[in-house]
C-alpha cells in the first residue's frame, strides 16, 4: 500500500494553491499528486466547527502558510453558530483559532436561516432535511462570499468517509474551492490529530485539539439535548467509522464483494462487533454509497493522499442512478446459504424455486424485486427454512408453517431515504 505522507508533505499541496508566482518545483512527495495552476489567492477562508475535519484542514492551512513565509493572520477562520451548535464546540473553535494566530470571525447564521425559512414557507419546528440542509447551505454562502471579499480560497473540510456515504449537504458543506481532506477517511483524520497532539507539533493548540478529539462526531444541525450536549451523532446513523472505513477500503481499493467484506470484517472485528451489527452497517454502507454518487459527480478539486480517491475526473466514474440492489441481493443470498447450513435446511428449497422470478426481475431491470425477494429468502432461512414465499400485489411475504406471516416492504429491505441531500 502506498505510504501516507505526513503533515509537511500534505501541506505542500496546499502551498501550491496559494503561490502567487510562477509554477515552482515542490518537495519530492508532491509528485504523487495532481497540481493545478496558481490560484493567485491572497488569503484562505475556512469554516471551523469545533470538529475533527475542520481542525485538520485548518492545521494544514497554517502549516502551508508557514512554509510559504505568509502570515497566519491571512487565514480567515470563520465559526458560524446556529441551532445545533453547542457551547463546547463553539469554545473549542475559538480556542483553536486563537492558539494558531489566525484571523477569527464569528458569523451567527441563525437569523439568516430563519429568514430563509420564511422566504420558502418552511415551518422552523419541522426539523426535516430542509431544516438541516438550509444551515449547511447558508454557511457555504457565507464562506464563499467572505472568500470573494478578501480575495481568498475557500478551503473545504469534507473527508473521504463523508463523500463515500454522502454525509454532506449537496451544495452546502459538500462544496468548496479546494478540499484538503477529500481522500482522508475519518479514522485517519482522528489518528492524525492525536499524533499531532502527542508530537507537540502545534503545542499551543494541544488542549483545544485534545478536547476536539474527544468530542462526538456530529454535524450539529439539530438542537442540543436538554443538558446542552450534542444530540445528533454521525455514528448512530452511518455506523461506527472503524467499520465504515474498513468497508470503503476493501470495496474501493480491491473491489471486494459485500459477502467477502463481511467475512473479513467478522474476522477483523470479532472482539468488537457481532455478525448482525457488522451486517447492519455494511448494508447501510452499500445503500448510501450507491445512492449518493450524484454528490461525488461534482466535488471540488482536492489533494490525493494514499491509494483511494473518488474524484470523478480521474479516479472514480459511476452513474448517478446506479443501484445497490444487485450487490445486496447477492449478499442476502450469501446469508441464506450460511443460515441454511446452520439450520440444516436445504438451500435448494429456498433459492432454486424462486430463481426464475428473480432472474426475470433482473432482466426487466426491476432491481427492487430481486432485492426484496432475496431478503424474503433471508427471513425464511433465519427461521429454519420451513415455509413458503408469496408475492402478491407488489408485496413479498413469508408464510411460516404454524407461524405468523412476515410481510417485507420495500423500505425495510430496499433503499434508504436520502436525509442528507
Amino acid at each position: 500500500m502506498r505510504t501516507i505522507f505526513g503533515l509537511d508533505e500534505f501541506s505542500s499541496i496546499l502551498q501550491r494553491r496559494f503561490r502567487t508566482c510562477t509554477i515552482t518545483v515542490l518537495p519530492e512527495p508532491a509528485r504523487y499528486f495532481s497540481f493545478h495552476t496558481a490560484s493567485n489567492s491572497a488569503t484562505a477562508v475556512i469554516g471551523i466547527s469545533g470538529g475533527l475535519d475542520s481542525s485538520l484542514a485548518l492545521l494544514v492551512t497554517v502549516r502551508a502558510f508557514q512554509a510559504l513565509g505568509k502570515d497566519p493572520n491571512d487565514i480567515v477562520a470563520v465559526t458560524m453558530p446556529c441551532f445545533g451548535t453547542t457551547d463546547k464546540t463553539l469554545q473549542n473553535s475559538l480556542k483553536l483559532m486563537e492558539a494558531l494566530g489566525v484571523t477569527s470571525r464569528t458569523v451567527p447564521v441563525k437569523d439568516a436561516v430563519l429568514q430563509h425559512f420564511k422566504d420558502i414557507s418552511h415551518d422552523e419546528n419541522n426539523k426535516n432535511a430542509a431544516y438541516e440542509n438550509a444551515q449547511a447551505r447558508i454557511r457555504t454562502l457565507v464562506l464563499m462570499d467572505i472568500a470573494n471579499k478578501v480575495n481568498g480560497l475557500d478551503v473545504g473540510t469534507e473527508d473521504l468517509s463523508e463523500f463515500v456515504d454522502g454525509w454532506c449537504t449537496y451544495n452546502g458543506d459538500h462544496m468548496s474551492m479546494y478540499g484538503v481532506n477529500a481522500t482522508i477517511p475519518k479514522t485517519l483524520i482522528r489518528w492524525m490529530i492525536e499524533s499531532l497532539i502527542k508530537g507537540g507539533t502545534f503545542e499551543s493548540s494541544s488542549d483545544a485539539l485534545r478536547d476536539i478529539a474527544d468530542t462526538p462526531i456530529s454535524p450539529e444541525l439539530l438542537p442540543p439535548d436538554a443538558s446542552g450536549k450534542i444530540a445528533q451523532q454521525n455514528e448512530s446513523i452511518v455506523g461506527p467509522y472503524a467499520l465504515h472505513d474498513f468497508f470503503l477500503y476493501y470495496m474501493l481499493r480491491y473491489g471486494f464483494s459485500p459477502a467477502k467484506i463481511y467475512f473479513l470484517a467478522c474476522k477483523a472485528f470479532k472482539d468488537d462487533f457481532d455478525g448482525e451489527t457488522i451486517k447492519k452497517w455494511l448494508v447501510t454502507f452499500c445503500r448510501r454509497f450507491f445512492s449518493q454518487q450524484f454528490k461525488r459527480n461534482c466535488v471540488p478539486d482536492g489533494v490525493k493522499v494514499g491509494s483511494i480517491a473518488l474524484s470523478p475526473r480521474g479516479d472514480w466514474r459511476m452513474p448517478g442512478d446506479a443501484s445497490a440492489a444487485a450487490w445486496l441481493a447477492v449478499f442476502y443470498d450469501y446469508h441464506v446459504s450460511q443460515l441454511c447450513c446452520t439450520a440444516g435446511a436445504a438451500r435448494q428449497d429456498l433459492t432454486v424455486q424462486h430463481h426464475t422470478a428473480a432472474y426475470a426481475g433482473a432482466k426487466r431491470q426491476d432491481h427492487g424485486a430481486v432485492h426484496i425477494l432475496s431478503a424474503a429468502r433471508y427471513q425464511l432461512a433465519q427461521r429454519g427454512g420451513i415455509g413458503v414465499i408469496s408475492q402478491t400485489d407488489g408485496i413479498t411475504a413469508v408464510f411460516l408453517n404454524g407461524g405468523p406471516e412476515i410481510k417485507i416492504f420495500p423500505m425495510e429491505v430496499g433503499g434508504v431515504a436520502d436525509d442528507t441531500a
